[in-house]
């Protein structure tokens, strides 16, 4: 298994939705409630940014990763989803030896992708007003 970090650019992202690609990806929204409740991405499920560093077990995101979905994680400027997707990337790299012991296969190519929106919902946003 290998695990694969990385950036979205809005534009990028954009196109996914307009192509109706959503479904291909878990794209979680780690602002406030009240900034997700205003404005978020098609699709996108809130987890605020203190409650994912706080959680001890992400294994329902790798599991939904393992299904073939690319987790794509987001905040206002692009900054709190880089340090989210670091730690996600550190906790799956901490059990990789484990998940192969196990046999848990990935996707297609045998891997987990977690990407950061740059520029945030707020560069994202920026692109449809």
């Amino acid at each position: 298994m290998k695990y694969i970090s990385g950036f979205i650019s809005a534009l990028e992202l954009k196109n996914v939705i307009q192509n109706g690609m959503e479904n291909q990806y878990l794209m979680i929204d780690l602002r406030d409630k009240s900034e997700y409740d205003e404005f978020h991405i098609k699709g996108s499920v809130n987890i605020e940014y203190v409650d994912f560093m706080r959680l001890q077990d992400y294994e329902d995101l790798i599991e939904k990763a393992m299904s073939g979905k690319t987790i794509v994680l987001c905040c206002e400027r692009g900054g709190s989803s880089i340090y989210a997707s670091r730690r996600l990337i550190d906790y799956i790299r901490k059990r990789q030896n484990e998940y192969e012991k196990k046999g848990i296969g990935i996707s297609k190519d045998n891997s987990i992708v977690v990407k950061s929106l740059s520029g945030g919902i707020y560069g994202f946003r920026n692109l449809y007003m």
